[in-house]
């Protein structure tokens, strides 16, 4: 006897007969590429195995009369059973269909044990009574796809610590390039532009605290005589060992930069004329006992009115022509 129509209800299988419907269970249940199982409830908190279509049962990998009517626990591994009977009791408890994620142990094509993901959906059959007698359910085997999103997760890491990589490079020898940029090629001192522009912020520091900023101006005595006399490359072996040590002797602040062919400009933060002339009075001494050369120093000090570090450098150029109109091997101060 077939049920009649109902098309007006709604519900798509509406449009089946009771012949028509059964023949659609059964189709699925041949050839529904995920698995399907019916799962009998019975007392004392035990499910079994009642029934399994054929993509479950090549899950399981044994004969089907092993499987039928065996509880869960004589089937499968405990870490994963306790799991998956812990979600049959949820559904059972709650009466309503469960949607849950679940992970377990299953046998590979050729028996050996792989870890597995499925998506689950668990459907409660009741009896008469309105008691739940089975469960029904289908798993989606998603492995492939979390094994794939793990493998593009892993590659994205790699991906990630290669880029932080590059970039750290990318940062060193950005910084490697400005320094080279900041520094004279010959004694590694800093060049002109820069000098005077860390000289131009140290003087606005010292206007804005009312700090004092001393500028020391310095040559090597008689330059000329040694690229003449032994060649530019001992004239250069000179300015090398002379920005060597007086660089040495300077504190961390302080800053130290070539400005012409034997000139150089020590910029001195936080420091009077008098601890001006006697730092350039020690450098002097430094290099006339440890270098080829001696030196001629001039010094001077910010004014209020100083607004540009070029004035500054000025007045010790002055003094510098003092000293060596005085002899040189001396220092003077502005």
């Amino acid at each position: 006897m077939t049920v009649p129509h109902h098309p007006d209800s709604g519900h798509p299988l509406s449009l089946l007969g009771e012949r028509e419907g059964w023949k659609l269970i059964q189709d699925l249940w041949a050839h529904f590429p995920e698995n399907m199982f019916v799962i009998g409830v019975l007392p004392g908190d035990t499910f079994v195995v009642e029934a399994i279509n054929p993509a479950q049962h090549a899950l399981l990998n044994r004969p089907l009369h092993d499987c039928l009517g065996r509880r869960l626990d004589e089937l499968l591994p405990a870490p994963g059973c306790d799991e998956i009977l812990a979600n049959y009791r949820r559904c059972v408890a709650a009466g309503k269909p469960l949607r849950y994620e679940e992970r377990g142990v299953y046998l590979d094509d050729v028996g050996a044990e792989r870890r597995g993901h499925w998506l689950t959906l668990l459907v409660p059959i009741r009896d008469d009574q309105d008691t739940i007698r089975h469960l029904f359910g289908i798993s989606q085997n998603v492995t492939d796809i979390y094994r794939a999103r793990r493998a593009v997760e892993e590659q994205n890491v790699r991906l990630e610590q290669r880029v932080a990589a590059r970039t750290r490079e990318l940062e060193q020898l950005n910084r490697q390039l400005e320094e080279q940029a900041s520094r004279d090629g010959l004694t590694h001192a800093l060049n002109r532009r820069v000098l005077y522009r860390i000289g131009t912020e140290e003087l606005e520091r010292a206007r804005r605290y009312d700090h004092e900023l001393s500028v020391v101006m310095l040559d090597v005595d008689h330059f000329k005589s040694f690229n003449d006399d032994h060649g530019h490359h001992y004239g250069d072996a000179v300015l090398v060992d002379l920005v060597r040590t007086v660089q040495d002797a300077l504190r961390d602040s302080d800053r130290l930069g070539r400005v012409g062919g034997d000139e150089f400009v020590i910029l001195l933060p936080g420091t009077g004329l008098a601890d001006a002339r006697c730092t350039a009075e020690r450098l002097r001494t430094l290099v006339r006992s440890n270098t080829h050369c001696s030196i001629s120093l001039g010094v001077a000090c910010r004014d209020t009115a100083d607004t540009a570090i070029e004035s500054v450098v000025l007045r010790a150029d002055e003094a510098l022509r003092q000293s060596k109109r005085e002899g040189r091997d001396r220092s003077s101060a502005s």
